[in-house]
């Protein structure tokens, strides 16, 4: 941060005013600009989090509704089959 082109010509130990209001001021624009372009990204990424957690959500209900289903296709197959082995008793009988 050297502020050569900020010093009074006619007095070294001085600096002119305008250049340090112009020079803080730019700097102040840059770091704004800085702020806001992160707290743009921090936005993006806090919507991609989000997004990642919904599609875990449903990945795991998924997975969990497959267990499910299969379990009950289970027990009806067991049913079925009891149902099927008595059918077959009464025809041989």
């Amino acid at each position: 941060m050297i502020l050569r082109d900020a010093v009074d010509p006619r007095d070294p130990n001085k600096f002119v005013a305008d250049k340090v209001s112009r020079f803080v001021m730019n700097k102040f624009k840059q770091m704004e600009q800085k702020a806001h372009k992160l707290e743009s990204k921090n936005k993006m990424l806090a919507e991609q989090l989000a997004k990642q957690d919904e599609q875990l959500k449903q990945k795991r209900t998924s997975e969990e509704l497959k267990q499910i289903d299969l379990n009950q296709l289970l027990i009806q197959n067991k049913k079925l089959v009891k149902e099927i082995n008595n059918k077959n008793q009464l025809v041989k009988e």
